[in-house]
């Protein structure tokens, strides 16, 4: 005879950490490396954010943009002990899109840079908090 496969609550909860793994990884390319550059050259600011900003402000930015990427390193091997790393990145960029992108954009005076950060912020607010939903910690 067969025999039966059991799924326990505790080896479902490893499956349902790979969309935080996923995010974690995401926001090793797309907020360490630019954080590095920006950090390194803020002069690259225009290519890198999309937005001309003071030395100072371009490393505040790098330092914010590559501290995310750094710490979701210990993401990866720990998912759900840093989930308050991906609640961070969904609050700052919630406020971004409400304050910032869609009021721009309604008013029509939202510049290409700014349209594109409202997308992709809007777009990373979706995933990382469905990536936050599924992952919550099973209740008993």
């Amino acid at each position: 005879m067969g025999t039966a496969t059991v799924t326990t609550p505790s080896t479902a909860s490893g499956t349902r950490t790979w969309p935080l793994r996923a995010c974690y990884a995401l926001n090793l390319v797309g907020a360490a490396v630019p954080g590095a550059v920006l950090l390194a050259a803020p002069q690259l600011a225009p290519d890198v954010a999309g937005a001309d900003a003071a030395p100072e402000v371009a490393r505040l930015v790098g330092a914010l943009w590559f501290s995310l990427g750094a710490l979701s390193v210990a993401g990866l091997v720990r998912p759900r002990a840093y989930r308050a790393l991906l609640g961070v990145q969904v609050a700052y960029k919630t406020l971004y899109v409400a304050t910032v992108g869609l009021p721009g954009i309604a008013a029509g005076t939202a510049s290409p840079t700014v349209v594109g950060l409202t997308a992709g912020f809007a777009a990373i607010v979706v995933g990382w908090s469905a990536a936050l939903l599924v992952a919550r910690e099973p209740r008993s």
